[in-house]
């Protein structure tokens, strides 16, 4: 792309971003066939389309009556949600003081032709999308000003990136079109601009006198005037379709009681109503409004459920934490137990007929909950990763259990051509893995098996992708049939040597011997797939390539240990592989100063000469 075009481009966004910010571009409205404009204005549908054609502004569409009432005008009556920022009351508030309100200024004045103190109510709307379709909804938005402007005087001092066309009903417009998107600007009267795509301006054009007998524009139009920012949400107008969706999505993901019952509710709403007071730090009001008495009580004990489950969690969470001294930790737990327990009165909702209001005392609470979060995140983080660790390492396990079996009954390990066992070229057809199905409970996926074919034949390859919960490891995000427990492979290896290895062949002693690890989530195989983990001497880390900062081993005795990457950066590994190499593994390495989760190597372990495999006897 050339510097021309791509600063057109750019220039193109910006003036899109800047309308944005003017009317927060969204969109409403009942959708037609066609948006009934083409690139040079003329009318593209049927005459049936109409436009309704607005009387002359004298004014009195851009100031809002002396009752505090919401001006509504071009509000189409059947949106799905729409937001109000009070333009000239934020400018007004002290805290504006130390905002660039200068830049602001200059910009505005010397690009758009608009002074921002001109400025009053700014509305943004939204329509229901089509849900089959699955098309992103019309977006639309009003600027009503205090005094008169004329569009050809606006944006002069812009790029000309706008062309200019001609409404249906003989208004003139702008028109700006980037990513596939359409954008109209127009001022029906010269105290009102609207934007917003061809079939919002269609839209608000026809309702120049607002329908206020429709629940919407009704709400809209009582928002309360001592709030600078205030949105409404019509639930209503949201497709059953999606809510169905939601509902079925939600209701298979196995959640507690009160979250299904959170999202079952929510299909009793009728409106969402916010509204924040800027003028003193934030305080604001969230009104939700419901279809009957009961269905506010049954929302309101849902959320109340809500926040009792969190509390337990914090509670259980806390006792994870630790920063090291019992009393702070003991303190900490009195702090949540005290916190969570206000938490539940302070953001409880009230119950007013058919609706439940959160005050700013609950926006208060909530900020409380932003805070315990930060502080419990360590701990839940923690927590979820020790709970994934002790997964992972009971299928350690359970691999280590179904190795012994097979020894116990065959006389030695999975690995070597037999009876059982097949090769080609030097090589086992298939994992080790597959061999000790029977002893992890898998014997008729077991028998499904060509034991005579490679992993990856026709047959044996529908098998590839089948769930052992025993080889999915918790610690990663894997696609199905994958694993990360591989054997190390290569000359005296347990698993890896491709001849018949028994415990006798372990002079080493079997807890000194890995005979499985847990490898990154980028060495991943097959669970079926014959393993081919050679691990460099020189490059041990990047042969293993762990996603964390330790991995875990499976040990020939069964046991199961968790390793700091610092083993990868010394000769300790090769010696953990090695069954016969004489050299004992120090007791640091599995009791470090926490147990087997961390260790620091002694000064003088680390060899810059690591050894040589030694070869086959």
């Amino acid at each position: 792309m050339s510097l021309v075009r791509s600063t057109g481009t750019i220039a193109r966004l910006t003036v899109l971003a800047l309308l944005t910010v003017l009317v927060t571009i969204i969109g409403c409205g009942d959708k037609p066939d066609s948006s009934g404009y083409s690139a040079d204005g003329k009318a593209t549908t049927p005459s049936t389309t109409q436009v309704a054609e607005p009387a002359e502004g004298n004014g009195n569409s851009g100031t809002r009556a002396s009752s505090g009432i919401t001006e509504v005008s071009y509000i189409p009556p059947n949106c799905l949600a729409g937001a109000l920022v009070r333009f000239n009351h934020l400018l007004a508030l002290e805290t504006m003081k130390w905002m660039p309100i200068e830049v602001a200024e200059a910009f505005s004045t010397h690009k758009l032709g608009i002074d921002i103190h001109d400025i009053g109510d700014v509305v943004a709307l939204v329509n229901s999308p089509s849900f089959e379709s699955r098309q992103p909804p019309e977006f639309g938005g009003i600027v009503r000003f205090s005094k008169a402007y004329d569009l050809d005087n606006l944006f002069q001092g812009l790029p000309p990136l706008f062309e200019r066309v001609t409404l249906p009903n003989g208004k003139p417009a702008l028109a700006i079109s980037e990513g596939g998107m359409s954008v109209l600007v127009t001022m029906p009267d010269d105290k009102t601009l609207l934007v917003g795509t061809p079939v919002m301006i269609n839209q608000m054009l026809a309702n120049k006198d607002a329908d206020t007998s429709s629940a919407f524009v009704s709400q809209f139009q009582g928002l309360d005037s001592s709030f600078q920012v205030a949105a409404l949400v019509n639930v209503q107008q949201i497709p059953g379709e999606a809510m169905q969706e939601l509902h079925d999505m939600v209701g298979g993901l196995g959640l507690p009681d009160w979250a299904t019952g959170l999202v079952q509710q929510a299909t009793q709403l009728r409106t969402i109503d916010l509204g924040l007071d800027l003028s003193s730090g934030m305080a604001g009001q969230l009104t939700l409004g419901t279809k009957s008495k009961a269905a506010a009580e049954d929302l309101e004990r849902s959320f109340v459920g809500a926040l009792t489950f969190a509390r337990q969690l914090a509670i259980a969470q806390t006792k994870s934490f630790s920063m090291g001294d019992p009393i702070i930790d003991e303190a900490f737990g009195r702090y949540v137990e005290r916190v969570t327990s206000e938490l539940i009165e302070t953001v409880k909702p009230t119950v007013n007929d058919d609706v439940l209001v959160f005050n700013s005392e609950a926006a208060v609470g909530f900020a409380g909950v932003g805070t315990l979060t930060a502080l419990l995140l360590p701990a839940v983080g923690s927590a979820r990763e020790a709970a994934r660790r002790m997964a992972s390492a009971n299928n350690l396990k359970q691999i280590g259990l179904a190795l012994r079996n097979y020894h116990n009954t065959y006389g030695e390990f999975p690995v070597g051509e037999s009876e059982r066992i097949k090769y080609k070229d030097g090589k086992p057809l298939l994992s080790w893995r597959v061999h000790i199905l029977p002893f992890m409970e898998q014997g008729p996926l077991y028998e499904k098996f060509h034991l005579d074919e490679p992993w990856d034949s026709p047959h044996n390859i529908q098998l590839a992708d089948s769930v052992v919960p025993s080889y999915m490891d918790p610690r990663a995000n894997l696609r199905p049939g994958y694993t990360t427990y591989v054997a190390p492979q290569g000359p005296n290896t347990v698993l890896g040597s491709n001849r018949t290895i028994k415990f006798r062949d372990i002079p080493d002693g079997e807890s000194q011997v890995i005979a499985v690890l847990e490898v990154g989530s980028l060495e991943a195989v097959h669970w079926s797939q014959p393993d081919t983990l050679e691990i460099d001497p020189e490059e041990a880390f990047q042969s293993v390539n762990p996603d964390g900062d330790d991995f875990q081993v499976l040990l020939m005795d069964g046991s199961v240990h968790n390793f700091s990457i610092e083993v990868l950066f010394s000769d300790l590994i090769i010696r953990l592989i090695q069954r016969n190499d004489g050299e004992p593994i120090p007791d640091w390495v599995f009791y470090g100063d926490r147990g087997v989760e961390a260790f620091t190597i002694p000064e003088g372990e680390l060899s810059p000469d690591l050894p040589e495999f030694d070869e086959e006897e």
